[in-house]
């Protein structure tokens, strides 16, 4: 894909997110929460190395789903700013409440951009809204090449929680939702899933070195490999 119509293409999704009445894609770099304050972003010392090969990062597009968390306690908005940092510029934060219109945006995607990289991620509750995109479009066949649970809440081991049509899955998982409750809430473990557990609490676990380490793998992972058939 020429410079030109790769500009195109991301212009036109940027429509696509920013002019929805059902989807308003937030700035991370841009978007406040108490969590930049109470515990900011550990960046990890070394970046992962890069798989040999062609660096796609303009071919991967993040779509990041925050949990119930309208101040952004958890600094999940900083998870998604360290990645645009790293050069996954297309990274798009939504929340709950205007999320709904990511799976139009992902199929638009998968028509403009051959070579794309769909990647979805979810904070806590998050994690149930970015399984049901993923599940919403098995339904059409629409490939997500990365699904990423960070700290979920109630994601059971089902079919569910790995369809299909989904690539790889990242099941991050932390401590208890409510700290005197001890697991209580976790997700447990994921059938074919890469199963990881981080030595922390449930909002403390987006801004945590461990986390971005792995999610990062994942993404360097993703960027280098050949482009899916």
């Amino acid at each position: 894909m020429s410079y030109f119509r790769q500009s195109r293409s991301f212009l036109l999704i940027g429509v696509i997110l920013i002019g929805s009445t059902q989807c308003r894609a937030e700035d991370p770099v841009s978007t406040f929460g108490l969590g930049t304050l109470v515990h900011p972003i550990q960046e990890p010392s070394t970046a992962p190395v890069q798989p040999s090969g062609a660096d796609n990062k303009g071919h991967v597009y993040i779509f990041a789903v925050n949990g119930t968390d309208p101040l952004c306690f958890g600094n999940f908005n900083g998870l998604c700013a360290y990645l645009q940092k790293c050069g996954f510029q297309k990274t798009y934060f939504g929340r709950l409440s205007n999320s709904h219109g990511f799976a139009k945006a992902i199929r638009q995607i998968r028509q403009m951009d051959p070579h794309a990289r769909i990647v979805l991620i979810g904070f806590s509750s998050g994690c149930h809204y970015v399984k049901g995109i993923a599940n919403t479009l098995a339904q059409d066949g629409t490939r997500v090449d990365l699904l990423v649970n960070i700290a979920g809440v109630f994601i059971t081991n089902t079919p569910a929680s790995f369809p299909e049509n989904v690539g790889r899955v990242l099941n991050i998982r932390a401590k208890g939702f409510i700290d005197m409750c001890g697991d209580l809430f976790c997700t447990g473990e994921i059938d074919g899933a890469w199963n990881c557990q981080v030595d922390c609490g449930h909002f403390v676990s987006p801004s945590r070195r461990e986390t971005l380490e792995l999610v990062m793998a994942e993404l360097h992972s993703l960027s280098g490999a050949p482009a899916p058939p």
